[in-house]
């Protein structure tokens, strides 16, 4: 009867992690998202990331979005499904870091748990715009890396396992080797010599690092990828950066705790409460339990902070401990609640508990309401057209007029007709379902603040590519006459296109199929 009630209990957590994970399947394209899905379609049309577009994440993530395509055509959900089960592998493999020994049974309904707290903590305190970037992928593989390295049967294996997975997560998000001593220190515990597992690391490392690098050497591309990925995204990471001081640093610190809390103080109270409480019995195992989460969250923060930036997004690394401190609460509560209606209760309450504190303390639209938005569009009570338009984001992104301009785009240009999107905003490239075909196909790269990475060479490029592409259609955000010139609607008209239509901030023009040079 126990052990019936414990796998009901993980059965009812993880269908409920599920259910709070499912809304996201009719969230839009945001901006960071539309990049690469962008990049993930033209991939697939034959063009090779780097050399023909410059978008400077590393490749699995563009990777993720072309499967998506491939598999289920241009929509906007395939990423958002994806994501899900993502999620539910990073509550496995969390709740697999939970069990204290190699392949040791999990507790009854610890996995449940860790699929709640994985889902609750992505789509709870996460916006919209903040998910489907390369964090889950990174993490994910991070912790497969270290679940192989502890549980293979064989040192070798383990060791080779953890390095192709280290290599995907590296490929993923490079700043995935602050995880590199949780792996080392998987594989030490083995007690097998050093000599004996650090070679098949090395090689399963390389092996994922070396195919990625013959692939784009192959298409002609390993240049580029090179001065986009390497030299460009640190010449970002440093005249972007976000921090310099030991006080800004702390800053940054305190905003990620404020911005996840009450989590965030939560999960620092009941680390230190455990690693207390095991010393004070003196129990190391206890001890060691709880301490397992706070230091895969300094991995997680070393991972963030090397990247100078403190995005919000960048903070979804911090999925695998809290899934990991979900399934170790869990673990410990299912032995005190022994019986199963004791079970039942202590069950409710933790998910309870795990729900409303995020969605109490976080903004009403990072879940809430796009929980009872899809909940209305499930119902028929919301169309397609008001759904996208309800994801409008005050000083970041206005969903409602890109959507306008891009089906009107659409619904207007012939066939063999490209578009050209300026400006920050290529969502419009899905809603109208045209592609550039250019390099620079989105202009932010070429004239924002602190990304001054070869600006002029660059921009005398993106002319060159408009000379020679002539896209009949041009949608740019930028009507201050203090626009950069490349995105000014006048630069354009002065070279043969014309205004055919306003949407809010964005100006659609079209160029006439003229004959002659661009003056």
């Amino acid at each position: 009867m126990r052990r019936w009630a414990g796998k009901g209990i993980g059965a009812a957590l993880g269908l409920l992690a599920v259910a709070f994970a499912a809304p996201s399947l009719t969230y839009p394209l945001s901006r960071d998202q539309a990049l690469y899905w962008y990049v993930g379609r033209e991939w697939l049309a034959g063009a090779v990331p780097y050399r023909d577009m410059v978008e400077h994440k590393t490749p699995l993530v563009y990777a993720v979005y072309a499967l998506g395509i491939a598999l289920t055509g241009e929509t906007m959900w395939a990423i958002r499904a994806t994501e899900i089960v993502g999620t539910l592998v990073v509550g496995w493999l969390a709740a697999r870091l939970a069990a204290g020994k190699t392949r040791e049974p999990l507790p009854a309904g610890a996995l449940g748990a860790a699929l709640l707290v994985a889902s609750v903590f992505y789509y709870g305190y996460l916006p919209f715009q903040d998910q489907a970037h390369s964090e889950l992928g990174c993490a994910l593989f991070a912790a497969a890396a270290v679940v192989s390295a502890r549980d293979a049967r064989s040192d070798r294996l383990a060791a080779l396992a953890a390095g192709l997975c280290l290599g995907l997560a590296f490929v993923a998000k490079p700043p995935a080797l602050a995880f590199t001593p949780l792996v080392v220190a998987a594989l030490h515990r083995r007690r097998a010599g050093v000599a004996r597992w650090v070679p098949p690391l090395s090689l399963g490392f390389l092996a994922v690092l070396g195919a990625v690098v013959a692939y784009f050497a192959s298409r002609g591309a390993l240049a580029a990828m090179i001065d986009v990925v390497v030299r460009a995204n640190g010449a970002f990471a440093l005249e972007g950066r976000k921090a310099s001081t030991a006080g800004e640093w702390l800053w940054r610190l305190w905003k990620a705790l404020d911005w996840f809390q009450p989590w965030s103080w939560i999960f620092l109270g009941l680390s230190l409460a455990g690693i207390t409480r095991g010393l004070v019995r003196g129990d190391a195992s206890l001890a060691r339990r709880y301490a397992k989460p706070l230091l895969w969250a300094a991995c997680a923060y070393l991972a963030v902070v090397v990247q100078l930036k403190f995005y919000v997004y960048q903070h979804a690394l911090f999925i695998v401990p809290c899934a990991l401190l979900g399934a170790t609460l869990w673990a410990d509560l299912s032995r005190i609640a022994r019986s199963p209606v004791r079970r039942v209760a202590a069950a409710t309450a933790f998910a309870a508990v795990a729900i409303v504190t995020c969605v109490a303390d976080t903004p009403h639209d990072t879940w809430w309401l796009r929980a009872r938005n899809a909940l209305r569009f499930a119902r028929g009570q919301l169309d397609p057209t008001a759904l996208v338009d309800s994801f409008d984001v005050a000083d970041w992104i206005d969903m409602t007029s890109s959507r306008a301009a891009g089906e009107w785009v659409r619904t207007h240009a012939q066939p063999g007709e490209h578009l050209l999107v300026r400006g920050y905003d290529p969502q419009i490239y899905y809603f109208a379902g045209r592609r550039y075909g250019g390099r620079f196909f989105w202009s932010s790269v070429l004239v924002t603040p602190g990304l001054s990475y070869r600006r002029d060479e660059w921009l005398a490029a993106d002319r060159a590519d408009i000379e020679r592409l002539r896209p009949a259609w041009v949608v740019t955000g930028f009507q201050q006459p203090t626009a950069p010139e490349c995105e000014s609607p006048a630069w354009f008209e002065a070279m043969g296109w014309e205004r055919r239509a306003v949407f809010g901030p964005f100006v659609v023009l079209y160029r006439p199929n003229r004959t002659g040079a661009i003056q």
